[in-house]
């Protein structure tokens, strides 16, 4: 099997049988059904500033962004608190920052486990706040299971894709591959997390996003029909479960960690695949040269208040005309628009 990169999104390719249709995963267990994940805040406000450990600009802008979804909110809150109050566990320390209060907080507990969190050493260096973002949801996950008496190798693919952390930043994708001279088709779902786009030839996100489901040619692809030998074929992508919350990482840096200039404007609505309505909640942005050095901010929608710059302590009330001109936007965050 072959791996080969569209635009970010990583597809397997292989031999094409004919006419094999893929329809979304049944799970034998839901772990955590869709229908507690709300998107209303109780009583929202704006979250307090986070004291900069040394070098955790990365880690406070990811933060102050989960810290304004409300489902995130809701998953560290009410639902796990039955199931864990140890204190010491990864969702215990997250939880116990959203308790805090004041006008700053140091996320000193969650500083304390980043060497866990990453799995290697980076405390007091500059990381990656997609790398970050990917490997905390690993580290919810395992807790998540954990509290209740599982390990992922105890479920199914389709069930461990069913935790609430899952559930509120997953979706599905569908792959056709549809042979030039057979016309057969060959369906693949995917879970993801995000799509990563392109940053040059796009000036707009959602140019950037569109791009990622125009149909593509694939030269040298073999299809069953004709005998094993290598054939052009068309591949589309469609979405077949559109995710709460959807994470776009925009790809800013090379892949010598040098920092692509280009802007790219941010709007307050989008649309995933021209079916799926989201609406902005929450941006980080890069300050700097390259991708080990510089300053991550981030710009966060705040319930019914309006945007709110938040540079680790600092934290400001901002126009939207300056929350969608920020500069070098690198993680964007959608919440689907459900109404």
């Amino acid at each position: 099997m072959k791996l080969i990169e569209k635009s970010g999104l990583v597809l397997q390719q292989s031999l094409v049988p004919n006419h094999v249709r893929a329809d979304l995963p049944h799970p034998q267990t839901v772990l955590y059904s869709p229908d507690k994940i709300s998107m209303i805040w109780g009583t929202g406000g704006t979250g307090v500033g986070l004291k900069n450990g040394g070098n955790t600009c990365y880690l406070n802008s990811v933060l102050q962004v989960l810290f304004h979804i409300p489902a995130v909110v809701q998953m560290l809150e009410e639902e796990l608190q039955p199931h864990c109050l140890c204190t010491l566990c990864l969702l215990c320390v997250i939880r116990s920052q959203l308790q805090n209060s004041g006008s700053t907080v140091e996320p000193h507990g969650l500083i304390d486990q980043i060497d866990n969190i990453f799995g290697r050493a980076v405390k007091g260096k500059q990381e990656d706040p997609h790398e970050f973002l990917r490997r905390l949801g690993e580290k919810i996950e395992i807790d998540f299971l954990q509290h209740r008496g599982l390990r992922s190798s105890d479920l199914d693919q389709a069930s461990a894709e069913t935790t609430a952390w899952h559930q509120i930043f997953g979706g599905y994708m569908k792959y056709t591959v549809t042979c030039s001279k057979c016309k057969s088709d060959s369906e693949t779902v995917q879970h993801f997390q995000d799509l990563r786009v392109p940053v040059v030839q796009f000036k707009t996100l959602q140019g950037a996003v569109n791009s990622l489901f125009k149909a593509e040619i694939l030269e040298d692809y073999m299809c069953s029909c004709n005998n094993k030998k290598k054939r052009t074929c068309k591949q589309t992508i469609s979405i077949e479960k559109a995710p709460i919350v959807l994470t776009i990482q925009l790809k800013r840096f090379d892949n010598e960690g040098n920092k692509v200039l280009t802007e790219v404007s941010i709007p307050k609505q989008l649309e995933l695949h021209s079916k799926f309505p989201y609406r902005l909640s929450g941006i980080v942005h890069h300050l700097g040269e390259n991708i080990n050095t510089g300053h991550y901010k981030a710009v966060v929608k705040c319930s019914t208040l309006g945007f709110f710059s938040f540079d680790d302590q600092n934290v400001e009330r901002v126009t939207w005309k300056s929350a969608s001109t920020v500069p070098s936007p690198y993680l964007i965050f959608y919440i689907l628009d459900q109404k």
